[in-house]
């Protein structure tokens, strides 16, 4: 994870419309007409806004505003005020569930890699197995980036 990503932020929140004496405070004057001063989608914008400061927060050390942070859903993808881009995930059902991802930088990722590499074949021979089961870190594109709840009312959420 860390190769491919600096930070990562999560918040999760009830479904549900936004208190309409909280959509100036959340939405800049272009999301909300972005939006159109829909209440669940504002919702949606205060819960992505919360991911983006906790993904954000420990690279920066910037405290951020809900102005602060610019976020195109249609895009998926948010700007701070320092001008730090992020990409964003996020689904909806009984509860919003919003990722903010801050993509590793190159050099950061090659070294993140080569670590990574290192430690694997430190520990290659300690972790072998012959019964030809598939790795637990193995995925593929169509996993989900994330699941949640329980039982009949999981649901999982893709980057598509």
């Amino acid at each position: 994870l860390r190769r491919d990503f600096a930070s990562v932020g999560i918040d999760v929140e009830r479904a549900g419309a936004l208190a309409a004496d909280m959509l100036a405070l959340v939405a800049t004057q272009s999301e909300r007409r972005r939006i159109e001063d829909d209440l669940i989608k504002a919702k949606l914008l205060f819960a992505l806004k919360e991911a983006v400061y906790k993904a954000v927060y420990p690279l920066d050390r910037v405290f951020l505003e809900f102005g602060d942070i610019e976020v195109d859903l249609a895009a998926g993808t948010a700007m701070t005020r320092p001008g730090r881009t992020l990409t964003l995930r996020s689904c909806m059902s009984s509860h919003i569930v919003a990722l903010a991802l801050v993509v590793a930088s190159p050099a950061s990722a090659a070294d993140a890699a080569e670590a990574t590499a290192d430690a694997a074949g430190d520990t290659a021979d300690a972790t072998a197995d012959d019964s030809g089961a598939a790795d637990a870190a193995d995925t593929t594109a169509t996993d989900p980036i994330f699941v949640f709840g329980r039982g009949e009312k999981r649901i999982g959420c893709s980057t598509t």
